[in-house]
């Protein structure tokens, strides 16, 4: 095994022994592939989400605990696969009122195509429950 292969083994089990600890956190990223054929060289993803108010997860499960985190948020992701790019930005501002506001933008690049496809979304709403954090 190299250096780097040792150390990114330990950064992602102290990772999970942080999450089992119930600690707040800030940072979440994800990387994932998926090969559903023999034919092309798959799916990769990757997401980041940065939360301006810590989640707290200690009482409720852990999967749920960014679900029910009623704060601003930002977050980026970058997908391919052979013959096309997404990238996508976006954000999420939550005011103390519990009203938030949201924004995003995506960029499809596929080759061979005439044109690449932008899509961009805003959202607003309300949280009428209120989870307490």
């Amino acid at each position: 095994m190299t250096t780097v292969s040792i150390a990114l083994m330990l950064a992602l089990s102290t990772s999970s022994v942080y999450a089992a600890q119930d600690n707040a956190y800030h940072h979440e990223a994800e990387i994932g592939f998926l090969d559903s054929s023999g034919e092309s060289d798959g799916l990769v993803n990757a997401n980041y989400r940065y939360y301006f108010e810590a989640v707290e997860q200690a009482d409720k499960p852990y999967a749920l605990a960014a679900f029910f985190n009623q704060g601003s948020t930002v977050s980026v992701r970058y997908a391919t696969t052979d013959i096309e790019d997404l990238y996508n930005i976006s954000g999420e501002f939550v005011f103390d009122s519990k009203w938030f506001l949201g924004a995003g933008v995506s960029q499809l690049d596929i080759d061979d195509a005439a044109f690449d496809i932008t899509t961009y979304e805003i959202s607003a709403g309300y949280f009428l429950a209120q989870i307490q954090n």
